[in-house]
């Protein structure tokens, strides 16, 4: 926590990201109308940071996040396999969001307050799939290789509830949505603070 000016604080939190995903990603011929699926999974790694500005004397809060995700493990599988062939897939993923919101404080030893707040976010996502396949003619003695990029830009809509559950355990509950899709989140936090590690 950050006091700026009187008796507004920010808080700032360092978000860092492991788990693993699946992808699944089609292509299809528009000639001969067949569609080649490319499979994999991996590692995810990503890191960022959630913060919020708000005042002792005011319910009102504002906030900024930010987070970047990326795969390690680039090998994915065709499904129609062909002998020889080596298939990568990288990931990368940017988010950016500004949201706003009310404090509510409840006066309860549990859920000591609920915060409401709804906000608007930039997403940028990249794809690039490369392979290379081994020269498999008498004329060729070297290889032959493809390369696809994807790149997705979207804005969406965000809304959500912060809860202060107990002590230094918070909830948070999220829907993200834009004109095709909506997605749900749900995450605990528990929240401490690192110059005590030094007292």
């Amino acid at each position: 926590m950050t006091i700026l000016y009187d008796h507004t604080m920010l808080f700032f939190t360092p978000v860092f990201l492991a788990g693993g995903a699946t992808f699944d990603l089609k292509f299809r011929d528009r000639f001969s109308d067949m569609t080649t699926k490319f499979s994999g999974s991996g590692a995810v790694l990503g890191g960022g940071f959630n913060s919020t500005i708000m005042g002792t004397d005011c319910p009102w809060f504002g906030g900024v996040d930010v987070l970047y995700r990326t795969n390690l493990n680039p090998s994915v599988s065709r499904s129609t396999p062909i002998e020889g062939e080596k298939d990568e897939l990288s990931f990368d993923q940017w988010s950016a969001g500004v949201r706003g919101g009310y404090n509510f404080a409840t006066g309860m030893n549990v859920f000591r307050s609920v915060a409401p707040w709804a906000g608007v976010a930039f997403d940028s996502t990249n794809l690039t799939l490369k392979g290379t396949l081994p020269g498999s003619t008498a004329l060729s003695t070297g290889t032959s290789s493809f390369r696809n990029e994807i790149a997705s830009n979207d804005f969406l809509g965000e809304v959500g509830i912060d809860s202060h559950v107990w002590g230094p355990v918070f909830a948070r509950s999220q829907v993200t949505f834009n004109d095709e899709n909506v997605s749900v989140m749900a995450k605990l936090v528990y929240q401490f603070d690192i110059c005590d590690w030094f007292d």
